[in-house]
């Protein structure tokens, strides 16, 4: 569904619904709520989906700078990110 995945993206619900085919009108400003309300299990499955593709790339990428980093601040940030959650 192009509004889901689409919302997914970018957060913007009227982005979105434009996107999907709709013309940005008073009544469609007034149903975005009922549009996330009616999607809600597709969106946190997008979410979801989105999640697992994309977190082991991140986390590379910041294993890869709190590694490598030339920068005391960049290092300090990725070795914090990286080990977020972590004990």
């Amino acid at each position: 569904m192009v509004f889901v995945e689409e919302y997914v993206r970018s957060g913007d619900h009227m982005e979105a619904l434009k996107k999907a085919g709709y013309k940005d009108t008073y009544t469609l400003r007034n149903q975005t709520s009922k549009f996330r309300r009616e999607c809600a299990d597709e969106i946190k499955d997008e979410l979801h989906i989105n999640f697992v593709e994309i977190a082991p790339r991140e986390l590379n990428i910041l294993s890869d700078l709190a590694e490598n980093a030339e920068s005391e601040s960049v290092l300090l940030g990725a070795t914090l990110l990286s080990t977020a959650g972590h004990s």
